[in-house]
């Protein structure tokens, strides 16, 4: 049975003078919905060694290969923590979660980060292997989405005010699959840029569950070098499916609401 979770009233004299939990209803209804399969947060549940706990409730914790990252809070982040990611090595800050990421199926990665000062990086993935599912921003400020080493959306070569330099704040990133339509989606800033592709992807198919998270890659585009990250979710659906247009909209409601990323 899933956990179900919501505000109760005070009972008890004694508890009027107690803080309230910091929870919003849009995150009340994102645990509620059954459709989070993985939620890393910053904010909760950091160790140094063991990384970041599951919000879910799994045992599966987001990692550190070697070297960690840095908790910090960020005016960037509307004051919230984020992991600050070094540029020491090609696998410094790589971070990984087994089973976290659908495979044959269809899925939404959902983010809020941002890469380093002048620096090419994968936010989600490892570009040394192809086989990997992969998120990553140049250092104009685009992204890119693989899925087994095919590039299924891109927002390279579209107009620059589409992009995301670092000196302009984390980006709010949902990158979608739908697995039976083969189609794809990139919705980047709460629909500031959209894109669903829905043709030449007969093959792709994700086939690793792995989920790997900051630096991870070559030494030309893997170092997150000095970028952050606050948050990620995996959802086991594509969200640029018309059946999941509520879905979305609480996703980019409370994400945007937290880390000051308002709606265009």
């Amino acid at each position: 049975m899933g956990t179900i979770i919501t505000r109760l009233p005070y009972v008890s004299a004694d508890a009027a003078a107690l803080s309230p939990l910091d929870i919003t209803d849009a995150e009340i209804a994102l645990y509620n919905s059954g459709m989070v399969s993985a939620w890393y947060r910053a904010a909760d549940g950091w160790d140094e060694s063991a990384g970041l706990t599951d919000r879910m409730g799994s045992t599966t914790r987001l990692a550190p290969v070697t070297v960690a990252p840095t908790r910090t809070d960020m005016a960037a982040y509307n004051g919230k923590p984020a992991l600050v990611y070094g540029a020491e090595g090609a696998s410094s800050g790589d971070m990984r979660a087994a089973g976290k990421l659908p495979t044959n199926s269809s899925f939404t990665i959902a983010l809020v980060g941002r890469h380093g000062p002048s620096d090419n990086a994968n936010l989600v993935g490892n570009d040394n292997d192809a086989g990997l599912t992969v998120i990553s921003q140049s250092s104009l400020g685009a992204f890119t989405f693989l899925i087994g080493g095919t590039t299924v959306q891109t927002n390279t070569g579209t107009v620059s005010s589409y992009y995301r330099p670092y000196a302009g704040g984390p980006s709010l990133v949902l990158a979608s699959w739908d697995n039976d339509a083969k189609s794809s989606s990139f919705r980047i800033q709460r629909g500031e840029y959209e894109r669903i592709s829905t043709t030449g992807f007969g093959a792709v198919v994700n086939t690793e569950g792995t989920l790997h998270v900051g630096a991870a890659g070559t030494a030309s585009s893997g170092r997150v070098g000095g970028g952050d990250i606050a948050e990620i979710m995996i959802l086991p659906v594509a969200l640029h499916a018309t059946a999941h247009a509520d879905l979305r909209a609480t996703i980019e409601d409370y994400l945007g609401t937290r880390y000051g990323i308002a709606a265009p």
